[in-house]
């Protein structure tokens, strides 16, 4: 595991930080073919790569290595090669990626974007093209969805449940797809789970929903998917309990 003695290492102009973008691009293309593309295509791109690091981290996805392992050799060649700077900076933006894609073979590319730029600063977040750096806060407004833009999000659910149970959903859901979901639901299923969540986790949810404004059918559907099934998990395991017929069973894959 990296340490502050290794992070300690880690500085670097705003020039040299904005070097590093065109990594970051490259990252989520690479996150693209892993969510979009054929293994042929993949390992197409892996072949491609010139950073030692980011290859052989791809190659270990690509190998379904074990999470715990792959970040303890990226941890041990980075200790090792006794970067600094900027170099240092390259490393630990691909360890980052690297460990996101391999979470969240879902995870929405624009959503990996944003959380790799955010290791370079918000004084170089600003700067970015497209970059779409939202300064928000409390009382941040999110405009309700219109009728005809509505889609089920897998939470139907929780409507029934009482607080506790909204909160071992949340809890057992990835924020990345709860975003996702969130951004076409209906303010019933926004509600009922913004109530639920303290105030800096329900600003944070409101922010990245100005932000990133609504996804695709396509990425709500597969989100959708993941959060249906551990609904479903849920509530086979006994930790909730819905009256009536689960309505997230018709999404669960």
């Amino acid at each position: 595991m990296l340490n502050l003695e290794t992070r300690k290492y880690l500085t670097c102009t705003k020039e040299e930080k904005l070097s590093c973008v065109e990594l970051i691009d490259d990252i989520v293309e690479l996150a693209k073919t892993v969510r979009y593309g054929s293994i042929p295509a993949l390992l197409e791109k892996i072949s491609e790569i010139k950073e030692f690091l980011l290859k052989t981290g791809m190659e270990q996805i690509a190998g379904f290595w074990d999470k715990q392992l792959m970040e303890e050799v990226m941890d041990a060649v980075i200790i090792s090669s006794g970067k600094t700077g900027v170099e240092l900076l390259r490393q630990l933006i691909i360890r980052e990626g690297l460990l996101l894609i391999y979470h969240g073979i879902c995870l929405h590319p624009r959503l990996l974007r944003e959380r790799l730029l955010a290791m370079l600063g918000e004084d170089v977040g600003a700067e970015v093209k497209h970059s779409s750096i939202y300064a928000g806060g409390p009382g941040v407004v999110v405009k309700d969805v219109e009728e005809a833009d509505l889609m089920e999000s897998g939470l139907e659910d929780i409507l029934e449940l009482n607080a506790y149970g909204v909160q071992i959903v949340l809890e057992k859901v990835d924020r990345a797809y709860l975003l996702i979901v969130l951004s076409r639901a209906a303010k019933d299923i926004r509600r009922a789970v913004l109530t639920n969540l303290s105030r800096n986790a329900a600003d944070m949810i409101c922010e990245d929903l100005v932000r990133f404004g609504t996804f695709s059918n396509a990425d709500i559907e597969a989100a959708r998917k993941i959060v249906a099934s551990t609904v479903v998990e849920l509530e086979e395991k006994g930790y909730i309990v819905i009256e009536g017929k689960c309505k997230a069973r018709r999404y669960a894959g």
